[in-house]
């Protein structure tokens, strides 16, 4: 009995992150649209803006396709590496998604810190 209620803790820990990266995909694609189509991104930065509105939602699309923490956690770090670079133009618009991502980083690593 007791096994089998540790075994649904372990699995919706597992869940959570998954959770939380596409809760990440979710706001980085709501981002990415709003520039395009509020703004006029692509007319004044041309097809290229398109690349650079694609990476967070990459990012998250990595951490989500992995188990394994080291990835997630990198994944996270450079969302908000990406943010802060990019902060006077598109940056901000990303910053919920790296928040996302990051939480679900930090909770997927203690729900593997609470395994040992």
């Amino acid at each position: 009995m007791a096994e089998s209620r540790q075994r649904r803790v372990l699995t919706l820990g597992r869940r959570r992150h998954r959770l939380f990266a596409v809760g990440s995909i979710v706001l980085s694609l709501a981002a990415a649209a709003y520039l395009v189509t509020a703004t006029n991104i692509v007319e004044s930065s041309g097809r290229g803006a398109y690349a650079s509105l694609a990476i967070p939602a990459a990012l998250g699309v990595v951490a989500l396709s992995t188990r394994r923490r080291t990835v997630v956690l990198t994944c996270a770090v450079l969302l908000s590496g990406y943010c802060l670079l990019a902060l006077l133009s598109v940056g901000v618009f990303f910053v919920p998604a790296a928040v996302v991502l990051i939480v679900g980083a930090i909770l997927g690593c203690l729900d593997k810190s609470s395994q040992s």
